[in-house]
């Protein structure tokens, strides 16, 4: 995202909602959210959702240390495999 007056911006994406950061003058983080996005973001951090964070927050790290693991797996997996017309030693 092109930085506002030079300030660094960027749309996050944390997978359980959005969130726009400025940092104002490099120093001060803000946080903006969109209509659209507010009514997740409450619900991921409002009393309602606090009860559930925790849970939620399981549930990603299980999902990426899934992900990643599949990775090594490929990369791995690739280590093994020769170029079509390598020679075997």
């Amino acid at each position: 995202m092109p930085p506002a007056w030079g300030w660094h911006s960027e749309l996050i994406d944390a997978r359980l909602f959005k969130v726009l950061k400025v940092w104002v003058e490099d120093e001060t983080l803000v946080e903006f959210l969109t209509p659209e996005i507010a009514p997740l973001y409450r619900a991921t951090f409002g009393w309602g959702g606090m009860a559930t964070l925790d849970a939620k927050l399981r549930e990603l790290e299980s999902q990426m240390a899934a992900a990643l693991a599949a990775k090594a797996a490929n990369q791995s997996g690739r280590k093994d495999e020769q170029p079509a017309g390598a020679m075997s030693p």
